[in-house]
């Protein structure tokens, strides 16, 4: 957005200030639960999805990578000789490849917690297998927390994750971003959202000693974050069995447990820092960068972002966790619903109130939920909505969540 494009910082600026403050970083693991995201033999492996991101991961300056954990989260396709081949190739690297695989495919929690189990470093970093990131993307974000970690306990820091493109998809306000409302059954994602407050100031804040914008407090976080290892372990990690099928709401559940350490969790909205999902195996119509000049180095070659997003833009069902847009609204809509069951069943009402009136009647004043227009019908829109609170309360009765961490 050309709005945002004043605060892109000169790469030099950002290379010279790491080179002479990089060494005091904290060490990073960096983890990738992965599900059939390697469908080209070794032979074309600069093809595969989980390549790019071990390719991204690899050329990612003045960082301090330890090691990349990839689980295998019981894949059928070239996984297995991909990751044999990439352990030959990076043997000799700043970072290791420790790779771990499951007898059979057990979901998105399971693995990431298997991962944080073998990881060794200060941090752990969960990113999803059809990911890259920006050139500078974890070097900024240990620069972040180096600043943050002065004046705050520090939860987990939350990288914005952009949709088969470079940059904010749109401008939201601040109490929209990564809030979440258990009085009145309101819960804000918006972590693709640029804040509007920063573009009315004549000065934005910047971290102290750093070139980067200072992050926004945010009430909850998704699945690609960056927290302490010690302090991730302690919680007990992600719940297993949320009882979503698609979306495993990680984060949130996590955020809940986190609550009664009273630490701070943040959105990294400095545009110089994010990654690009490319949802691979997704025939989708949202917007997409068809003209970026942004290469990915592997080896001697060069892969362009448009060619990532037109291989990822092929329809494929065994891959990641795929499902359709019915299956992904569901799952939003019953992952808040059933966290506010436990807390408060009149706020869980409210939730259920404003994404009736959202989904059904097309009327979103609290600008909650994102739903393509003219895909269903207001009969289908209807039906997924009740689906949605079956589901919700099909999870709360599981007792997945321990009522105490609300306190």
């Amino acid at each position: 957005m050309k709005e945002v494009d004043k605060f892109i910082k000169n790469k030099k600026e950002l290379l010279d200030y790491h080179k002479n403050n990089f060494k005091k970083y904290e060490t990073v693991s960096a983890i990738i639960p992965s599900y059939n995201r390697c469908p080209y033999p070794v032979e074309l492996y600069y093809m595969n999805p989980l390549i790019w991101m071990i390719y991204s991961l690899a050329n990612q300056k003045y960082s301090s990578l330890k090691e990349v954990v990839i689980v295998n989260d019981g894949s059928t396709d070239y996984t297995d000789d991909n990751i044999k081949f990439m352990g030959n190739k990076f043997k000799n690297s700043h970072f290791s490849i420790i790779y771990i695989k499951n007898e059979s495919n057990k979901n998105p929690c399971v693995s990431r917690n298997i991962g944080a189990v073998n990881a060794s470093a200060q941090l752990i970093f969960f990113l999803d297998d059809d990911c890259i990131l920006s050139d500078l993307a974890l070097a900024g974000l240990l620069a972040t927390r180096e600043s943050l970690k002065k004046e705050n306990r520090i939860g987990a820091i939350h990288i914005p994750v952009f949709l088969r493109t470079e940059g904010y998809s749109d401008i939201k306000p601040l109490n929209k971003i990564g809030k979440l409302n258990l009085l009145n059954g309101t819960a804000f994602t918006n972590f693709r959202s640029f804040p509007h407050e920063y573009l009315l100031s004549e000065k934005v804040e910047y971290l102290l000693d750093t070139p980067y914008i200072k992050p926004v407090n945010v009430d909850f976080f998704q699945e690609v974050f960056l927290i302490e290892r010690s302090l991730f372990n302690e919680s007990g990690g992600f719940i297993e069995d949320c009882g979503f099928e698609y979306i495993q709401h990680e984060g949130l559940f996590l955020t809940t447990k986190l609550n009664k350490k009273k630490l701070s969790h943040y959105q990294i909205v400095d545009p110089n820092i994010y990654t690009i999902h490319f949802r691979y195996g997704n025939v989708f119509t949202f917007p997409q960068t068809t003209d970026s000049c942004y290469q990915l180095k592997i080896d001697n070659k060069y892969i362009s972002l448009k060619t990532m997003i037109e291989e990822s833009s092929v329809s494929r069902v065994n891959t990641g966790n795929r499902t359709n847009l019915e299956n992904i609204m569901i799952d939003s809509i019953s992952g808040r619903y059933a966290l506010f069951l436990y807390y408060n069943k009149d706020s869980a009402r409210l939730w259920a109130d404003h994404t009736y009136q959202a989904l059904v009647n097309d009327n979103d004043p609290h600008d909650m939920l994102k739903v393509p227009k003219n895909t269903f019908s207001k009969e289908q829109l209807e039906s997924i909505w009740e689906k949605s609170i079956e589901k919700g309360k099909e999870v709360y009765e599981k007792k997945i969540i321990n009522e105490n961490w609300f306190c």
